[in-house]
């Protein structure tokens, strides 16, 4: 497993639930290595949608993530 995959992991077990800017911000990562993190992991049913929250941008709300309980 890729040391960012292990780092979203690790930040999953802090926080509990992210979405996929504020693990970008956190690890310092572009948001699209984020989501593409992301995408894997849940793919590996090592994540799970938690579901969303409402920005202050434009658009859909933010999807959040958080480890799955499997």
């Amino acid at each position: 497993m890729s040391s960012a995959r292990s780092l979203i992991i690790e930040y999953l077990r802090t926080h509990r639930v992210a979405t996929s800017y504020e693990i970008s911000r956190a690890l310092r990562i572009t948001p699209a290595d984020a989501r593409h993190h992301l995408l894997q992991l849940t793919k590996l049913s090592i994540l799970s949608s938690a579901g969303s929250r409402v920005t202050h941008q434009k658009g859909r709300p933010a999807k959040l993530y958080s480890l799955s309980s499997t």
